[in-house]
């Protein structure tokens, strides 16, 4: 079981819901109210001025001790309660949020002390005809809401300290959703949200916030709001990250796990043997067109050449039609400049015949 106060006030269980005295509204502020004492208890007289005011003192303690009695047999025995003068709720037998609040808060724990504070103490629980334990409640709302705020305020501070503007800006916005109209933690949260890159939730966070001032409270935005906002809205957008280039001599896909990245090539060092090995292999088939291409345009040339000589007179044999068969190899375009076409015995006879 667990007594819940943060919220609203009720008992929560994991099986059925309780029933007898534990659905009594007075009896239910009765375990609010000794719950939030803590470790310090409190007395019956004030139990009996927050909760009877309006019963003389005999009848009121009687009523007291029937609501004691109730709750003891309803929720946990005789030990549910422990002290005499000053009463303490075990938390061994009922635990409860704003117990483990404050025990939190003692701890240093502020995380989880947050975690815990879920919403108002006591939030839409009333009383009639007991305005002393309305005041009570009132002042002890606004305690421990100002814990909260404390707690979670050094949390978002911290975490901005260390660099994290998201999660300062969530404790920020945590506290906004508890206390909507407070101009500072407005402002903090719209200040770590553009911190964190998030500027349109910032400016989106502005005019929710400048509506429900003029809504709730019919007043303008505070100026150093105003200001934050204009610079926000200002500022240059972030560049983007510029895209990875690729050099020249780089592989088009990077090297794997198993096969190590090859160091830097150093160009003017390179002898035409080993630029010919790093640099990218050329398609086969470009080749053998760069090769008939250039066998084609020498066989039109010498062609070109007998088409132009002047005929040859007699009847000797030099002047009877020839055939000449020789090898012709050819680099393909843009090769090597060294490198060299050979004719073999087709320049040869070229050079003695023509």
């Amino acid at each position: 079981m667990l007594l819940r106060t943060f919220g609203g006030l009720s008992i929560q269980t994991d099986g059925p819901p309780p029933s007898g005295a534990a659905t009594q509204r007075r009896r239910l502020a009765l375990l609010a109210v000794v719950a939030a004492s803590g470790e310090r208890g409190i007395s019956r007289d004030k139990l009996l001025a927050l909760l009877w005011p309006d019963s003389d003192a005999e009848r009121g303690r009687g009523a007291l001790a029937q609501a004691l009695y109730a709750l003891r047999r309803d929720l946990g025995g005789e030990s549910l309660f422990l002290g005499s003068s000053e009463l303490r709720l075990n938390p061994d037998i009922l635990p409860s949020d704003v117990g483990q609040f404050r025990d939190a808060l003692s701890a240093g724990r502020l995380d989880t002390a947050a975690e815990l504070y879920t919403g108002a103490f006591l939030d839409g629980f009333h009383l009639p005809e007991a305005a002393e334990f309305e005041r009570w409640v009132e002042a002890e709302r606004a305690h421990l809401r100002h814990r909260f705020a404390d707690a979670a305020g050094q949390l978002a501070i911290t975490a901005e300290q260390r660099g994290d503007f998201r999660s300062a800006a969530m404790w920020w916005r945590r506290l906004a959703a508890h206390d909507p109209l407070d101009a500072a933690v407005a402002g903090e949260l719209i200040r770590t949200l553009a911190a964190a890159g998030d500027r349109a939730g910032a400016l989106r966070h502005a005019r929710v916030y400048e509506a429900m001032l003029r809504e709730e409270l019919e007043l303008d935005l505070d100026p150093a709001i105003v200001a934050l906002v204009e610079r926000i809205r200002s500022a240059p957008p972030e560049p983007e990250p510029a895209a990875p280039t690729r050099s020249a001599v780089a592989p088009a896909t990077a090297p794997s796990a198993t096969q190590p990245a090859a160091p830097p090539v150093d160009l003017a060092s390179v002898t035409t043997a080993e630029w010919r090995a790093r640099r990218p292999s050329r398609p086969h088939w470009l080749d053998s067109a760069s090769a008939l291409i250039g066998i084609i345009a020498f066989s039109l040339a010498v062609l070109l050449v007998l088409l132009l000589l002047p005929p040859r007179g007699g009847d000797s044999d030099d002047s009877a039609p020839m055939i000449a068969v020789g090898q012709f190899r050819s680099f393909p375009a843009g090769g090597d400049p060294a490198g060299e076409v050979t004719v073999g015995p087709l320049s040869d006879m070229l050079a003695t015949s023509l």
